[in-house]
């Protein structure tokens, strides 16, 4: 069939006196380069989401992903499941009408390493974040814990602590600092709440 195409074309052009053109391959419109942070190329999971809302993703490929039916309006471009530890997602990727574009990511897919295996009862981490009244961090900011044990807790030099609780416990006690006034707190671990984050703002004592 491709022959008789050719053929018939040949025959159009001899009969008109002009030599047969088939339209040229335009250049892809998108093209992403994948690195590790030592520069070696991988081949990751590259997803390219429209404007419009529909999704390219390419899972296999040698070289770079590339993605040539885009138009002008530019896309958003993740490498790594959004579901995965550590994926990344670049905004507002420019694509031209007739012109190829290179996207390099730098995506460490082993940053973060196995999942650690789950706790034997299940717990809450809490970090608290002690600021003065301008949001400056307090470091050396003492947090006296009542509950759900007693114990002092020393912010480093970024104003922060952590503390792990069981789920459904309450942290309740009193941050300090040498010139503010003692601030009293009280958070409790909701279920399916396994990291939460607490920033305290402390008052210039009078």
């Amino acid at each position: 069939m491709r022959r008789k195409k050719r053929t018939l074309l040949s025959l159009v052009a001899l009969i008109l006196g002009v030599s047969p053109a088939l339209p040229a391959t335009p250049p892809c419109s998108l093209r992403v380069h994948v690195v590790t942070p030592s520069g070696v190329r991988i081949a990751a999971p590259v997803t390219v989401r429209e404007r419009d809302g529909r999704l390219t993703t390419i899972d296999e490929y040698e070289g770079d992903a590339e993605f040539c039916d885009l138009g002008i309006v530019p896309v958003e471009v993740t490498v790594g499941r959004t579901t995965m530890c550590n994926s990344v997602t670049v905004a507002d990727v420019p694509v031209r009408w007739n012109q190829s574009y290179t996207l390099t990511i730098t995506y460490d897919p082993m940053a973060c390493g196995e999942e650690p295996p789950p706790p034997p009862v299940p717990v809450c981490e809490i970090v608290l974040h002690v600021y003065n009244r301008g949001g400056a961090p307090i470091p050396g900011a003492r947090i006296s814990l009542i509950s759900p044990a007693r114990v002092t807790l020393v912010a480093d030099t970024y104003g922060r602590a952590l503390r792990v609780v069981r789920t459904g416990a309450t942290l309740r006690g009193t941050v300090t600092a040498p010139g503010h006034e003692a601030r009293p707190f009280s958070f409790l671990c909701g279920p399916n709440q396994t990291a939460r984050e607490e920033r305290l703002h402390l008052n210039d004592s009078q």
